[in-house]
Formats: C-alpha cells, sequence, structure tokens
C-alpha cells in the first residue's frame, strides 16, 4: 500500500479485516502498517481468469485532482474561446429516476461497448439518488473535460448517455440490491454480481461504474475505490480480455455522507472523486499491467502492484504491497500541472505505461496492450455535441502534436 498515507488508527481491527486490507482518510494518518490478508493477495495476478479486486485506492493515494486542474486548466489552454460556444457538458443532472436501462433515450447503437453507470443502495437503506445524481453527472462532465486537455485531446472513455432532458445526461440506472446492507458490507464481488444481476444482459461490451452508497463499515470520511482488472494480459490484439466487458469500477461512500453542493475547503465539488472514478475506470481498460515499463513490482517477489512509479499521474503511486518496490515512486519524473498550458502529463506519464495515441515503433504500448486502442474508448467528437465546423488548433495551445478530431471531449 502507498508509503505516503498512515492508516486511520481509529478503525478497529476488526472493522478493516473485513476489507482484508487497511484504509485511511484522505488525511495522513499515523503510521501503523498492517499485513495484506494471503487470500485477498492471491487475488493480485488473475490472467485472463475472473477479474478481482486489485488493491484499496484512497483519495491521498492519488495526487490528482480533477476538479481544481479542470478549474485551472479549463481556459489555460484555449485561445480565449467565448462563453457563449464553449459549453461544458452538465454538472448537473436531468431526467426521470430509473430502475432500468433508458433505452429510450440512449445515444448509443445497440452493441457499442460501454461504461453504464449505477447508484446502489440495500434494501433497508433509503434511496438517496436524489442526492447523488448532481456529483454522479458531474464525475462524467470533469472526466470528459480532464481527457480533452490531454495531448491530442482524441479518446474519453464511452459512458451510456442520455435521459428524458437530453443526450448531455449520463444514463444512470438506480438499483435497489435485494438483500439488506449487512448482506454487501465492503463486498466489491457480491454488490458487483447483484447490479449484474439486477442489470440483465448487455447488447455489447459492458463495463460497471458502481456508487455503492454507504455500503462500508467505515465512517463519514473514510472514502476508497476498487476495480477489477487482468494483470498479466498484455497483449495488443483486439481480442485483448479488456476489450470483452463485464469488469467493475466501485466507489464506496461512508453510510449518510452527503455529496456537497457548494465548494468548501476540503471537499469534492462539483462531483464526488472524479479522480478515483477515473482511476478505477482505467484499471477496467487495462493498466497499470505488470510487464509495464514503469510498473509497480515487489523487489520481494517481482510481481505487479498495479500501478506505476513514475508519477506524477492519475495511476501511478508507491503501491509495493508488503516490500519495497523494484523502482523507487517520484513525483518528479513529470511535471506538476500547471495553468500555463494544456495538461499533458497526467493520464500516462511520459506515455509508456498504459495510454498513448502513437506510440513509437517497437516501443511497449506499440507491441502490447494500449489503452488507447480499448473499445471502451470512445473518439472525441462522437461523443457529444461540439464546436461546428471549428478546428481544433483554433483553440488548443501547448500541445506537443494537434489533431483535428470533430471536437473536445466533455463538450456540448
Amino acid at each position: 500500500m502507498s508509503s505516503r498515507t498512515g492508516w486511520r488508527a481509529a478503525l478497529s481491527a476488526a472493522a478493516c479485516a473485513m476489507l482484508a486490507v487497511a484504509c485511511v482518510a484522505p488525511a495522513a494518518q499515523a503510521a501503523a502498517p498492517v499485513p495484506v490478508d494471503p487470500a485477498f493477495a492471491a487475488e493480485y495476478d488473475t490472467g485472463t481468469g475472473p477479474a478481482a479486486p486489485r488493491h484499496i485506492d484512497r483519495p491521498a493515494d492519488l495526487d490528482v485532482s480533477l476538479v481544481q486542474q479542470v478549474s485551472i486548466n479549463k481556459f489555460a489552454s484555449m485561445q480565449a474561446p467565448s462563453l457563449t460556444t464553449t459549453q461544458y457538458l452538465p454538472t448537473t443532472w436531468c431526467g426521470d429516476e430509473t430502475t432500468t436501462n433508458d433505452a429510450a433515450h440512449a445515444t448509443l447503437a445497440a452493441g457499442t461497448a460501454h461504461y453504464k453507470l449505477v447508484y446502489a443502495y440495500a434494501s433497508d437503506q433509503t434511496d438517496r439518488f436524489e442526492q447523488w445524481k448532481n456529483a454522479l453527472q458531474a464525475d462524467v462532465s470533469l472526466i470528459g473535460q480532464f481527457m480533452s486537455q490531454q495531448d491530442g485531446a482524441t479518446k474519453t472513455p464511452r459512458f451510456d448517455m442520455g435521459t428524458s432532458c437530453g443526450p448531455d445526461y449520463v444514463d444512470i440506472q438506480v438499483v435497489h440490491l435485494p438483500g439488506p446492507r449487512s448482506t454487501y458490507l465492503d463486498d466489491y464481488l457480491k454488490i458487483g454480481a447483484a447490479v449484474k444481476d439486477a442489470l440483465g444482459t448487455a447488447t455489447g461490451p459492458r463495463n460497471l461504474v458502481i456508487l455503492a452508497d454507504g455500503l462500508t463499515v467505515y465512517p463519514d470520511g473514510i472514502f476508497y475505490d476498487l476495480g477489477g482488472t487482468f494483470g498479466t494480459s498484455d497483449t495488443p490484439a483486439s481480442t485483448n480480455p479488456h476489450n470483452n466487458g463485464n469488469l467493475v469500477a466501485m466507489l464506496f461512500s461512508p453510510d449518510g455522507y452527503q455529496p456537497p453542493t457548494s465548494a468548501s475547503p476540503g471537499k469534492w465539488y462539483p462531483g464526488f472523486w472524479p479522480e478515483g472514478m477515473l482511476h478505477e475506470m482505467t484499471h477496467t481498460l487495462g493498466a497499470v499491467l505488470y510487464h509495464a515499463p514503469n510498473s509497480t513490482r515487489n523487489a520481494i517477489d517481482g510481481a505487479g502492484r498495479g500501478h506505476c512509479t513514475d508519477g506524477l499521474d492519475v495511476m501511478c503511486y508507491s503501491d509495493a504491497g508488503n516490500g519495497p518496490l523494484q523502482t523507487p515512486y517520484s513525483t518528479s519524473v513529470c511535471a506538476a500541472i500547471s495553468g500555463l498550458a494544456a495538461m499533458t502529463q497526467t493520464y500516462d506519464c511520459n506515455r509508456d505505461d498504459y495510454f498513448n495515441p502513437t506510440p513509437a515503433p517497437g516501443s511497449y504500448l506499440a507491441t502490447h496492450w494500449n489503452t488507447y486502442d480499448s473499445v471502451f474508448q470512445a473518439t472525441c467528437g462522437t461523443v457529444q455535441k461540439t464546436f461546428a465546423d471549428t478546428p481544433l488548433d483554433a483553440f488548443i495551445t501547448g500541445f506537443t502534436s494537434v489533431v483535428e478530431p470533430t471536437g473536445l471531449c466533455g463538450l456540448h
């Protein structure tokens, strides 16, 4: 687990044992490492078999704040576009709450690979979709904006979009789990299975992003995410298992947590930990695989741990399990984000571990799995309405190369 965060001293050993590894609050606490349960560690390397949770990710682990950086860079990387023409996806949700897929308003053709966003709660809990809907919509908007500020701005994860209010709103399906809250507490696999049962079979590859509302034993202030991936499946072919779908990214929030409705210090707003959502989604896309150049590897057993050592990066942090890293984690490999130019080094620092639109011939990402090639990545301009007939380079500066898709990710 991360050497840059401590363990929450106030948590009981029994509570943390339920997750098989420890958890932390967003702020660092006094160090008191807890061994990883062998049964959980055994699920790290699943090859091409059933994908399992790789680790627990916590806010303090991730050095990237999409809310802050999207805000800083929203117009710093553009040549003063008009506010009347530059409109990002809404950060407030509109539509009718549904417990089924809103096929009537879907923007996707049948069979298209996509992420389905789900709000899940247990049978003895209160439906709090009303409190969560805007934060979840904001996450989708912020992820699109963040990806549009990457070098090239050519792809972004594809969500199931479209509600009764229009195509710019994410189709969030509400799932009332059949069992009581006690059945699902901190149980990634059980929650995922129940949601899949509720959703039924998809017409094409589908991954899930699930907000598990209050389905954790941890109190307010303790947040974490889990994601599924195939750690050793790095073949570059279209048959790579990460293209098949059925993987889950899951965000856990404490029971009764209220997403903020206005900006305040130390609170996520307008979304709910969007970098955590993107981080887990990127795991399901197939990152960071064990054999990637800068993968976090345990120096004792040599096994990958699913992250990268060359920060600052959405997918990078010190993650050696119970032993030292073969290559120490560093935050100085890529420059920190500033408002002076486009955000070019935050989604795969140096473009050599998991995402590169144009990898050099013979490089790792040219000869192994590259998440850019995932069927779950949509070409910008095909997922949202964008500038009409406006060249991309009229708005973007600071890129090492400029491409001209039909528009920016995350715009409408």
